[in-house]
């Protein structure tokens, strides 16, 4: 099921696989098993990119679909910590050449803030995220003018 989400994004801030988020999997497991840790865990995520699954709408168009997915009845957006947890996460299921790397403080922009992010979702120590809690976190100054 495709998200309702298709922003207009400046290609310079969004392109295929660039650089990801500076997360570690120490910081990511130890959020999971604590939530002293979780402030840490978005601050590293809003300063850095994530690997969202995403099309383009066509060609030339700056437009794209943000792939959503439904687990327990209730609609999420995978994003994975960097360009290794998506290939490990996603091989085998279609999504492999659909990893669009984004600046997460411009997605979170974008976003309403009702959304539901699960960070790395196919890992040991996957991490519901409320899109309110990065929002709340998303620096102005880092947004195109």
């Amino acid at each position: 099921m495709k998200n309702a989400i298709a922003a207009i994004l400046a290609v310079s801030m969004l392109s295929p696989m660039t650089t990801s988020a500076q997360v570690t999997d120490a910081l990511i497991v130890a959020a999971a098993k604590s939530s002293s840790k979780r402030p840490e865990l978005l601050q590293a995520l809003i300063k850095g990119h994530v690997v969202i699954i995403a099309t383009w709408e066509s060609g030339k168009s700056n437009k794209m679909n943000v792939q959503d997915f439904i687990r327990k009845g209730k609609s999420f957006i995978p994003i994975f910590s960097d360009k290794q947890h998506f290939k490990d996460e996603t091989r085998g299921s279609g999504f492999e050449g659909k990893g669009v790397s984004v600046d997460a403080n411009m997605l979170m922009s974008m976003l309403k803030g009702d959304e539901t992010l699960v960070l790395n979702p196919g890992s040991k120590t996957p991490v519901d995220i409320q899109a309110k809690e990065l929002k709340a976190l998303v620096d102005a100054a880092r947004l195109p003018k």
